[in-house]
């Protein structure tokens, strides 16, 4: 009798082990613009969904020279963020020369802020969305560089790894993991947190919503960090079957980072190695610096942007590597 009680009772940690990874209809290729004015149109097709809804800090940020341009790079916010987040980064970039495009992730940049939208994220979404924002920038530069944080890095991670049309993949703090949650259990939480209704949880429990900076939400959503980690899960996968697409992929970490998982991204970058080492480098600022998780908001509070700025800058721009 009691072994037949703790079967029942393992049985749905079981499958939430071996339940299958469903990766199905995430998109793996695009339809690259042909020129600038038809990237413009893209841009203007984008920039229209959620209209009317955005809060004054969430709208798309494209810094254009007025014409297609030698480079152009694409930064891609973190989840809860918002494209304001690498708008001082953006702008030192333009300033070099490049068109910049700072797109919004879906369920983004809302107004109001306490918004449940955030829960309807899907892995596809953010894949379709990462193709899309690839193929506008084909209009504006003749050399894509595409760099992202965070949910933005994974995000960046997953074109790095099925677009073999960009120059150069820059992958900070990707959401490969969360620290908190063990490697060996990453899939049965995702499996869990799918499994179960949604629900929200505050970034800090103290100062709920006027947690810094206030223009972000403030809570997250346990179905979205799940569908996250099935782009994660997805784009591990592949890294262990097959070579990265892209011509050159940068992977920048933070030993100090306690809220992703650097042995996730340990792994995947071993695997990518394997397949193709002469695309493959790292950076990783010290434990030293004390770094927060989101290393590019300058909002942020005790971020020394003025030291990490130099670095960043120079690791986008450099050629290949």
């Amino acid at each position: 009798m009691i072994l037949i009680v703790l079967v029942v009772l393992l049985l749905p940690i079981l499958y939430l082990y071996l339940k299958p990874l469903n990766a199905g209809g995430l998109a793996v290729s695009g339809s690259p613009a042909q020129s600038y004015p038809e990237a413009l149109q893209l841009l203007k097709e984008l920039r229209a969904r959620d209209a009317g809804k955005l809060g004054p800090y969430g709208d798309i940020i494209f810094l254009t020279h007025g014409k297609k341009t030698a480079k152009v790079v694409v930064l891609l916010h973190g989840y809860t963020k918002s494209p304001y987040e690498f708008r001082q980064l953006g702008q030192m970039l333009f300033d070099r020369g490049y068109n910049v495009l700072i797109p919004r992730m879906p369920h983004h940049g809302l107004a109001d802020r306490l918004t449940s939208d955030q829960a309807l994220l899907t892995a596809e979404e953010v894949a379709r969305y990462a193709n899309v924002v690839v193929d506008i920038a084909h209009g504006l530069g003749d050399h894509i560089t595409v760099a992202g944080l965070s949910a933005g890095g994974l995000t960046a991670a997953w074109i790095g790894q099925t677009r073999p049309d960009v120059e150069k993949v820059v992958v900070m703090s990707p959401v490969f993991g969360y620290k908190k949650v063990p490697t060996a259990v990453t899939r049965p939480v995702m499996n869990a947190y799918l499994t179960l209704p949604n629900s929200f949880k505050w970034w800090d429990e103290k100062l709920q919503e006027q947690v810094q900076p206030t223009i972000y939400y403030p809570r997250w959503s346990t179905h979205a960090l799940a569908q996250l980690l099935r782009l994660s899960f997805a784009t591990q996968q592949k890294a262990a079957d097959e070579a990265p697409a892209a011509k050159a992929l940068l992977i920048v970490t933070n030993a100090h980072d306690n809220d992703v998982n650097n042995a996730m991204t340990t792994t995947v970058v071993e695997n990518w190695r394997k397949h193709a080492p002469d695309k493959i480098h790292t950076f990783e600022f010290p434990a030293s610096k004390k770094l927060d998780h989101d290393f590019i908001d300058p909002d942020m509070p005790h971020q020394p942007t003025q030291d990490t700025y130099p670095i960043l800058l120079d690791l986008i721009t450099k050629p290949n590597q």
